[in-house]
């Protein structure tokens, strides 16, 4: 009958391993204990059992017998911890090769620039990286995060995100340096200060764009008859602060509004919102005051709206 009794016990003790290796970012019973002796339903309810979190990379974690007898006795069981004093819990790993993370980050910034012409050119290599791998191999992600910026030329950086069992274990980041290009009107000869830009000064040319927040470029019609505001050389670029335009329609004044579409023209009159010169585009505010259209500037207090 003793005998018996102490059968029954030992059966229901928890073994606990000398060595582990543990996945994902959580070490649960189940991985550092043989749970063989429990009852299929207790030991299914204690494998799930949280110990702490999990070491990482080339790194390890030591769970005292102790420890986990607190954390089993904590749960309502009466089972015994046995085996070894402490078990040292290794991670299980896998590498995502640099080359991946380079790929995925090149991949997401030209998703960016889709529909530009750009190039876009690595100024950095980023490094391996080790990560502990998931309980459930369909949870490891890599995710691609860009800043929340507009599409312009300049210095790039893309952080890769490793996600493991549905949380952000690391990021790494990708640099790269990306040249926009745009048909501008650019000079052909050049200009004194003072002088009027000639209509025939300007020709559109392949230009790389410059960086976000630079003096917004202007076309051939916006440029033509603006007077320079300083010495322009071939090849140059006009931007809005390099010549003074006539202000062909000023904020607040009565306007001619010629609305088109298709073959039909309808005019009204309507009144300004915004100062504007040839070619730019300005808001105007029908006469009741209800309806907003933007429009573009083609003549001294004549706007039109293409629809």
């Amino acid at each position: 009958m003793i005998a018996a009794i102490a059968t029954a016990v030992l059966a229901a003790n928890i073994a606990l391993k000398p060595e582990a290796s543990v996945r994902g970012a959580t070490v649960t019973l189940s991985e550092v204990a043989d749970l063989s002796a429990l009852a299929p339903d207790e030991a299914a309810r204690l494998g799930q059992l949280e110990l702490g979190g999990a070491p990482a990379p080339g790194w390890t974690r030591r769970f005292e017998a102790a420890q986990v007898a607190k954390l089993v006795a904590a749960s309502g069981s009466k089972a015994l911890v046995s085996g070894a004093d402490a078990c040292k819990a290794t991670p299980a790993t896998r590498v995502v090769e640099a080359k991946e993370l380079a790929r995925l980050a090149e991949d997401a910034l030209r998703a960016r620039f889709a529909g530009h012409d750009c190039e876009i050119n690595p100024s950095g290599e980023p490094k391996q990286l080790v990560v502990p791998e998931p309980d459930d191999a369909a949870s490891f992600q890599l995710k691609a995060v860009l800043d929340e910026r507009a599409s312009a030329s300049g210095a790039w950086t893309v952080g890769i995100q490793v996600w493991i069992d549905g949380q952000p274990w690391r990021t790494s980041f990708v640099t790269f340096e990306v040249s926009q290009y745009a048909q501008q009107a650019v000079l052909v000869q050049p200009v004194r200060r003072g002088e009027a830009v000639p209509a025939g000064a300007l020709e559109l040319r392949r230009v790389k764009l410059a960086a976000a927040g630079a003096a917004r470029a202007l076309s051939a019609e916006q440029a033509a008859g603006a007077l320079a505001m300083r010495d322009l050389a071939p090849g140059a670029v006009v931007g809005v602060g390099d010549v003074q335009r006539e202000r062909l329609v000023r904020r607040g004044e009565p306007i001619v509004v010629e609305v088109k579409k298709g073959a039909v023209v309808a005019r009204s009159t309507m009144l300004a919102q915004e100062d504007g010169s040839l070619g730019d585009r300005v808001k105007v505010l029908s006469g009741d005051k209800r309806t907003t259209l933007v429009a573009h500037v083609v003549g001294r207090s004549s706007v039109r709206v293409d629809l």
